[in-house]
């Protein structure tokens, strides 16, 4: 249904300067009503514009949509905005901004390869218990 819903949205709508996504649909167990979450890119006033023209377009997007998915119930489409992308965007740019200012010098993340080698392990404490001429045998072995 969501694929569907975009294509129908993406070949007979035009929502000039915005970009119009769908992330997400919630349908009643019943398929009577479904909540359409979109992602809208652009001006807030294309957003609103395109968020209207999808409010005021239900109907005529209900009977394309009745003709792509066949069930018993064509749900009545709610168009809600949905702003997460935006959102996380936004935090992400926080989360660098705070890096830049904890350590300026530095990348944010280091590339592929440019890890810092881990410290060495230090050596296992000895024990009491009996080697059993492990050493030895090592000594052995490197002879």
């Amino acid at each position: 249904m969501k694929h569907e819903l975009a294509e129908i949205l993406n070949k007979d709508f035009e929502f000039g300067g915005a970009l119009v996504t769908i992330h997400d649909i919630e349908l009643t167990p019943d398929f009577k009503r479904a909540i359409v979450y979109i992602g809208i890119i652009g001006r807030e006033d294309y957003q609103a514009d395109a968020l209207r023209k999808l409010q005021k377009s239900t109907q005529a997007i209900t009977q394309k949509l009745s003709k792509r998915v066949i069930l018993k119930n064509t749900p009545v489409l709610h168009f809600r905005q949905d702003d997460s992308v935006e959102r996380g965007v936004r935090v992400l740019g926080i989360i660098e901004e705070i890096d830049r200012q904890v350590a300026p010098d530095e990348p944010p993340y280091p590339a592929a390869g440019q890890m810092k080698e881990s410290q060495p392990k230090p050596k296992s404490p000895p024990t009491d218990r009996p080697s059993f001429g492990r050493e030895e045998r090592d000594q052995d072995d490197s002879h």
